[in-house]
């Protein structure tokens, strides 16, 4: 995913898409999309749900500008997409699939994606026990990086509450994954 967008050029996009002018979606489409549906399709095997995984996230994109704060950022733009693209795979992977069979396993093990598939995989299963609130702030500490202080704005918790919060969520999460 990406190559010549810079992340600027991401971030303004992203501004503009927040005011509504849905033209911005346009580049970072034209940027992403090919090689969004790549990484899905490498979790999914299905071109379908490939396809279905990169414009899903592209929708997510929107529903994300929308919400984030004038000032917020993302630095790392090519890494925020990945990792969108590979989240929507694997939720509609665990939506196809109660669990994972042996023909997946098998068919991983010739990919890079292997391991990472299968953790992310019951990381999903994982995140998808918790409530409403913890799963976003699971997301955006530990997927997106966001910082204790950045959440703190957004979710109106003291700086030390929010961080016994994140550790406990982290304890639940490492908790449910050591159980598999």
């Amino acid at each position: 995913c990406g190559g010549i967008m810079t992340k600027d050029k991401f971030n303004e996009l992203l501004y503009r898409i927040q005011r509504g002018d849905r033209s911005a979606l346009e580049p970072i489409f034209n940027e992403y999309y090919s090689g969004m549906k790549t990484a899905a399709y490498f979790i999914l095997h299905n071109e379908s749900d490939a396809e279905d995984a990169a414009s899903e996230t592209m929708m997510k994109l929107i529903v994300y500008a929308e919400r984030k704060k004038a000032s917020e950022r993302i630095d790392n733009h090519s890494g925020f997409m990945r990792t969108a693209v590979k989240t929507c795979a694997l939720d509609i992977l665990r939506k196809r699939k109660d669990n994972l069979s042996v023909d997946d396993l098998e068919v991983c093990a010739t990919t890079d994606v292997s391991a990472q598939s299968i953790y992310r995989y019951d990381l999903i299963r994982a995140l998808n026990d918790l409530d409403d609130k913890e799963r976003e702030l699971a997301i955006r500490h530990f997927m997106f990086g966001e910082k204790v202080k950045e959440l703190n704005k957004y979710f109106d918790y003291r700086y030390d509450s929010l961080s016994r919060k994140l550790k406990k969520i982290r304890r639940k999460i490492n908790s449910k994954l050591k159980r598999k």
